[in-house]
């Protein structure tokens, strides 16, 4: 059970409290007096959880690449003078394989979808000259 006097000093620190809270004053005021007076032990937490945080981040990507390294080190030493064979049999390639050509749609092309592809080609052109223009004049405007 509490004393009188710790009832007395419960009420004296709830009073002092209530006086520093001022709820007279607007969410603006209380806002624009937190960026005048900042609170110095908060600002130095905050930026210690963000070193913090950042050095972590910084250890994770560190570990990331020693073992990314680590791995091609081990695979290099592995397959030795052989490195070409072994990055060729990764691939698939075989050696006598021809080579295939990937655009064979425009074997087949005539004069004519020549001509409009040129055509489209040359409107494009212009359409880019144009908005680089627009966009060079806006720029220029204070």
């Amino acid at each position: 059970m509490q004393t009188f006097n710790q009832k007395k000093d419960f009420i004296s620190h709830l009073y002092k409290l209530l006086m520093e809270a001022n709820l007279n004053k607007d969410d603006a005021e209380v806002l624009a007096d937190l960026k005048l007076n900042p609170d110095r032990e908060i600002e130095n937490s905050i930026a210690k959880i963000k070193r913090l945080k950042l050095q972590a981040k910084a250890n994770l990507k560190r570990n990331q690449f020693n073992e990314a390294q680590t791995l091609i080190s081990d695979f290099l030493q592995k397959a030795g003078d052989n490195i070409s064979q072994v990055i060729d049999s990764l691939i698939g390639k075989k050696e006598n394989e021809p080579l295939v050509a990937f655009f064979r749609k425009y074997e087949n092309v005539s004069e004519e979808d020549k001509l409009s592809m040129l055509k489209d080609k040359q409107i494009l052109e212009m359409i880019k000259k144009i908005s680089q223009d627009t966009e060079n004049k806006k720029d220029d405007k204070p």
